[in-house]
């Protein structure tokens, strides 16, 4: 086999190799700024389709949106939920009903398409001081424990909430909530990698065989 067709060979598998990887990216509530992909809000409504604090999302009980566009991925769906009022965008994030997370129950839950590991959740008027705000993550409808300011319990880290960092892992299909426990805060923005489905990786495999195959068949003519 030639060195060329060798560094072709893996120039390929490592650009196959790339677009499987699972891509991070992240949305904003506040300022619908979104990391990776695009905004479409799949819900009915005279708004922008990209307009989180419009009527296709805010103060629906539940509303579906996309993130389109993401590299080697194509389209993450995501159903947010209100827990107790209805989904309440502020100027400084999402909440439920019309403040921010400040009463017993209230939360949303998310639930996405594909599966996705969450990275980092960024939080808004979330106080420095320990015990004053405190937040509840359930995945799947399991806690994980209950969050204040300098929390840290395994990979969820909460020295910093702006934002706090975590490799949480939720099954397409499952919820990963959020639910208040103390204070007065909102859910500013999310971050996330979306894992590709197997078939990628199934694919991914086969090319990388029958290029193999091929480059071989052409070396020993």
């Amino acid at each position: 086999m030639k060195i060329s067709q060798i560094l072709a060979y893996t120039e390929a598998i490592t650009s196959f190799a790339t677009i499987a990887h699972a891509q991070a990216i992240s949305f904003n509530f506040d300022d619908n700024t979104v990391v990776g992909g695009t905004l479409v809000l799949l819900e009915s409504g005279t708004g922008p389709t990209n307009d989180f604090g419009g009527d296709r999302f805010d103060e629906q009980t539940s509303a579906g949106f996309q993130i389109q566009g993401i590299t080697g991925i194509g389209t993450l769906g995501v159903t947010a939920t209100a827990l107790v009022d209805d989904l309440n965008v502020l100027s400084t994030g999402l909440a439920d009903g019309s403040s921010g997370y400040g009463a017993a129950g209230e939360g949303t839950s998310f639930i996405f398409d594909k599966d996705v590991v969450i990275t980092a959740m960024d939080w808004a008027s979330f106080s420095a001081t320990a015990s004053s705000d405190v937040v509840e993550l359930l995945n799947n409808n399991v806690s994980l424990g209950n969050y204040a300011a300098d929390t840290v319990t395994g990979s969820t880290d909460f020295t910093s909430t702006n934002p706090a960092t975590m490799n949480i892992a939720v099954t397409a299909g499952n919820a990963f909530t959020l639910r208040w426990v103390a204070g007065d805060f909102e859910l500013q923005g999310i971050g996330l990698t979306v894992v590709p489905e197997p078939g990628t990786y199934a694919l991914l495999a086969g090319i990388s065989v029958l290029g193999f195959v091929m480059l071989r068949r052409r070396s020993v003519k």
